[in-house]
């Protein structure tokens, strides 16, 4: 989540793009983009075009938790 939003703060197309499986299933309905599954490219390009137009964008994501115990499974929280 951290890395998704520092890929578009910094606009760093290729941080973005890691955070995404190749194709993602994404659902920008409520935007007007329809649910669908996009090739990794056209998913950088669905949020990349509309923020060029932003000269900064920021993203809050505070009070995480993150925690690991002894059969090496993780959890991680954020509220925000």
């Amino acid at each position: 989540m951290i890395k998704y939003a520092m890929g578009v703060d910094r606009r760093d197309w290729e941080m973005f793009a890691d955070c995404f499986t190749d194709p993602a299933h994404v659902d920008f309905s409520a935007s007007g983009v329809p649910e669908a599954d996009f090739a990794r490219s056209e998913l950088v390009d669905l949020v990349r075009v509309p923020l060029s137009g932003f000269t900064a964008t920021q993203h809050l994501s505070p009070n995480h938790v993150i925690e690991f115990d002894e059969d090496d499974s993780d959890r991680a929280i954020c509220y925000s």
